[in-house]
């Protein structure tokens, strides 16, 4: 194998790895917001508070503007008691 292809391997390997790790990371995250209203508060605010500080400091406040307001969109989608 020369270096040409396996340059391409690792790139494509690369690739590989991240499609399924991001993959993973949806399933993680369809999880717990399908668990959402059933999580205590504290802990609904510490995912939020963590969730919102992943990017970088200039697009925090967007993300959490934009977190804020997928929950609240969302916040009965998995509690039929509260429709």
């Amino acid at each position: 194998m020369d270096a040409v292809n396996a340059g391409g391997t690792e790139r494509l390997r690369g690739a590989a790895l991240a499609a399924e790790e991001e993959r993973v990371l949806r399933c993680l995250g369809a999880a717990v917001i399908m668990q959402w209203n059933s999580l205590p508060t504290t802990l609904q605010r510490e995912i939020f508070d963590t969730a919102g500080s992943v990017g970088t400091l200039l697009d925090t406040a967007a993300l959490r503007g934009q977190i804020a307001r997928f929950l609240h969109k969302h916040r009965h989608d998995t509690d039929p008691s509260k429709i």
